[in-house]
């Protein structure tokens, strides 16, 4: 599944990976860099995130990459660690 957090420019989404580590993305759309175009999941387990408030791209959740649309960067991604008890998130 997918956690949202504030921070970033339109919010930060976080997706457990393989390995149980976890991965940190900003929420904002690359085609339209701004708070209100903001990519999320569909469902629980959706492979995909995609700006459903704009431009209708879609981006790889594994590694944030354009998969469809308009937008041509990959999306902003943190760097996380996870101590076993706090999930860290920086830029």
């Amino acid at each position: 599944g997918y956690e949202y957090l504030n921070g970033g420019l339109g919010g930060i989404i976080i997706v457990q990976g393989l390995n149980n580590e976890f991965i940190a993305y900003d929420r904002a759309c690359t085609f339209e860099t701004n708070t209100e175009c903001r990519v999320s999941g569909e469902s629980i387990n959706d492979p995909i995130l995609t700006c459903l408030d704009c431009c209708n791209s879609k981006f790889i959740v594994i590694d944030g990459s354009v998969a469809e649309g308009s937008a041509n960067q990959a999306l902003k991604r943190y760097n996380t660690y996870f101590d076993g008890v706090m999930l860290y998130i920086t830029n």
